[in-house]
This record gives structure tokens, sequence and C-alpha cells, in this order.
């Protein structure tokens, strides 16, 4: 079980990371996205040292994990109302929309959120979408599958959205090996 004070410090930190890297753009465009940070650029970044910056951040992963929940609050945040009528699929694509939104509007966005190991917040997206379904007439199997699918096809489309585009050989004259003879 999770101490209630460590989830308040996540909490707390999740708000931090949420005000230096959405608001003030560190991820976004100061710092040159997900491969270019580290603590030390961080640390350069908000002027203090970096021993300062690890006391609060443990390392990379904790401060990834401290984004993908402030990226996901902004998910949940955006859900509409549960619809009155109906089974809630409508519901739900109108839900992974604003999982989609919320990734999109963050330079490495779906990188950060489908790397994080311990985001709460992404297990809150997944219960309030389940819960929805099942208050909707789905069963709590069906409806799991149905929020595991949906968010795993969300989240695997925005990293191709967010991708770079592949490299485009520069000389046509080299053939690409066996394969070139189809």
């Amino acid at each position: 079980m999770v101490d209630d004070d460590v989830v308040a410090v996540a909490g707390v930190l999740a708000e931090g990371l949420y005000q230096l890297f959405v608001v003030d753009g560190g991820v976004d465009d100061g710092v040159g996205g997900l491969d270019a940070l580290t603590l030390r650029v961080l640390a350069a970044r908000l002027g203090v040292q970096a021993p300062t910056l690890y006391w609060h951040v443990k390392n990379k992963a904790a401060l990834l994990d401290g984004l993908a929940d402030a990226f996901m609050d902004e998910a949940i945040a955006a859900l509409p109302a549960p619809p009155s009528e109906g089974d809630g699929r409508e519901w739900l694509l109108a839900a992974l929309g604003q999982l989609r939104a919320a990734m999109l509007r963050h330079r490495d966005g779906a990188r950060i959120v489908s790397g994080a190991r311990y985001s709460m917040r992404r297990g809150d997206f997944s219960e309030r979408a389940m819960a929805t379904l099942v208050d909707h007439g789905v069963d709590l199997r069906r409806a799991r599958l149905l929020v595991l699918a949906g968010e795993r096809y969300t989240v695997g489309w925005i990293l191709e959205e967010q991708s770079p585009a592949p490299a485009i050989p520069t000389s046509t004259s080299r053939r690409c090996g066996p394969a070139s003879r189809w």
C-alpha cells in the first residue's frame, strides 16, 4: 500500500513539474525535447546546482513520472460528463480523444506518458473510463479490455504522430539489399 505522505509529495511534485514544463515550456521548447533533457540541464535552466535538484527529484525516471502525471491530469480534467443514456461507447471515444489532445499539446508527450513507470494518474484515467462503461451496462471484463485496447491504440498512434519522419536516402543508385529484388 502506498503511504499517504508519498501520494501528497507526488502531487506537489507533479504540480511543480507541470508549472515548470508545461506553463514555462521546459520540455516543450526550452530544453530541446526528451532526448536532450537531463537533470543537470534542468538544474542549469532553473539556476540551481544539480545536487539541489537531486534532493527533490531522485532521477530522470522520477521526473518523467511527474510529467506523465501532469499530462494525464490535463486529460482527466477535460473528460466529458458521462452520458445519461447509451452504452458509453461515444463517451469512451471522446475520452480517448481528450487523452490524445493532452499528449499532443506537448513535445514527446506520448513518449513521456508511455515510458512512465509509476504514473498514478494514468491508472485514474483507466479507472474512470472503466467505471463509466460499467455504469452503462458493460460488464467489467469487457470494459477493462475496451479501455486497455483504446488507451494503447491511442498512445501508439500518438507515438507515431510525434516521431520524426524517417530519413530518405540521398542516393537512389544504391540498392537496399535482397529485399530490393521484389
